[in-house]
């Protein structure tokens, strides 16, 4: 089996979903997950020509530290 980039360079087999299938899940547009990689700097996406990916468990901890750190939402 061959390893893929990513996985050698982030030593992580954790698969990536794109911006549109992590709006999916949370039930929001897409232009909300772009909004936030674009208004964030710290959102744990990887930029890939045309779109981006995120791992959901990056995700779950950046949302988490996000609000606590915003706890009026």
């Amino acid at each position: 089996m061959q390893t893929c980039l990513l996985e050698k360079i982030t030593g992580s087999e954790e698969p990536f979903v794109t911006s549109k299938e992590l709006a999916r899940k949370l039930k929001v547009q897409q232009r909300v997950i772009q909004d936030w990689h674009r208004r964030y700097p710290d959102f744990p996406a990887v930029v890939l020509p045309g779109s981006i990916r995120i791992r959901l468990s990056e995700f779950s901890a950046w949302l988490e530290q996000f609000q606590k750190q915003h706890p009026e939402g």
